[in-house]
Parts: structure tokens; C-alpha cells; sequence
């Protein structure tokens, strides 16, 4: 009987980890120890003192890695030279440029929003002006009664509401009608 293909992935679950690790060291091990039976080696102790020197290897790293990262937030700066200092410093500028670029180019996009946000008002405000025209002459055609809004700040209404209960076959006219809109940039 054969076994399926397994898909190799990341376990992110630490105590997953941690069992799967073992339980695979352990595969590992028996199949090094049949190996080194059969073939008169010393396979097992290679393999158990390669896989601990990976190991010092790796937490060594990790301990650098979260040295690093101390002295990027300030502290641990105690050991450092003169011109790792100033490396770090430099470091740091470069990453304080950056981070007010990216702030700039934020405010500049919320600027822009602002400003199209005042024109669709204005706009609104214009079209709520011609429909009210449009049904104060009586025109033929749906008759679109505008929402009142206290506060002009709000986020404009795009919603159209017809007053028609059930639905009727209608003949609309539609009366031509030329919108001219001039809106002034600050």
C-alpha cells in the first residue's frame, strides 16, 4: 500500500512544532542507527552532534538577531564602538526618512480626498438646486424629491428614491435640460 504525497508546509503552531520536530528527529535516528548496521558506520553520532551544532547555530543567531533589535529601540548600547554607533544612527536617519516620506505622501492623498469631497458637495449642492427648479416649474417626468441634510459635512447621499408604489407602465418625457457647472479650485 502507498502512501500519498504529503505537502511540505510552515507549522506555525508552536506546540505542533515542537512534536513534529521530535517525532521526525526520532524517524531519523532509527533509520541512521539501521544504517550504520548494515554499513559498520558511526552514522548516529555524526548525525546527533551536526544536528546540535545547527542548533547552537541557530540560537546564537536568534540571540544577534534580538541584540539588533535592542539596539535599534535604544538599549543594550553599552558594548557598542564609536563607529557602530554612528552606523546605527545613519541607520536610523534613513529609517526616519523614510517613515516622513511615506507620512507626506499620506497627507498629500488626504488633501486631495478633502478637495474632491468639497467639489462633489458643491456639486450636489448644484443639482439639488436644479431639481428643485425642475419641480418648482412643474416639468413632466419622475419627480425627485431631494434629502435635506443639516450637516453639509456628511458624506453625500448618491441613493434615488422614486415614489412609485406598485409598478404602473409610465411614459416619461424627459424635457432637455443643459447643466453647466463651474466649481473654483482654492
Amino acid at each position: 500500500m502507498v502512501r500519498g504525497k504529503i505537502e511540505m508546509k510552515k507549522i506555525e503552531n508552536a506546540n505542533r512544532l515542537q512534536v513534529s520536530f521530535t517525532n521526525r528527529r526520532k524517524v531519523l535516528m532509527k533509520k541512521a542507527t539501521l544504517t550504520s548496521l548494515l554499513s559498520s558506520s558511526p552514522a548516529p553520532a555524526t548525525f546527533t552532534i551536526s544536528l546540535a551544532a545547527d542548533m547552537e547555530s541557530m540560537a546564537s543567531e536568534l540571540k544577534r538577531l534580538q541584540l539588533a533589535v535592542e539596539r535599534v529601540k535604544g538599549k543594550e548600547l553599552e558594548g557598542m564602538s564609536f563607529s557602530d554607533l554612528i552606523s546605527l544612527e545613519s541607520q536610523l536617519n534613513d529609517s526616519l526618512l523614510r517613515v516622513k516620506d511615506q507620512k507626506t505622501i499620506l497627507l498629500n492623498q488626504l488633501e486631495t480626498s478633502q478637495l474632491q469631497e468639497k467639489r462633489t458637495l458643491e456639486e450636489n449642492r448644484l443639482l439639488r438646486k436644479q431639481i428643485e427648479s425642475m419641480v418648482g416649474r412643474g416639468s413632466s417626468g419622475p419627480q425627485v424629491e431631494p434629502e435635506k441634510n443639516d450637516n453639509e459635512e456628511h458624506l453625500s447621499d448618491t441613493s434615488l428614491q422614486l415614489g412609485w408604489g406598485k409598478r404602473k407602465k409610465l411614459k416619461i418625457e424627459r424635457p432637455a435640460i443643459t447643466l453647466e457647472v463651474q466649481v473654483s479650485s482654492d
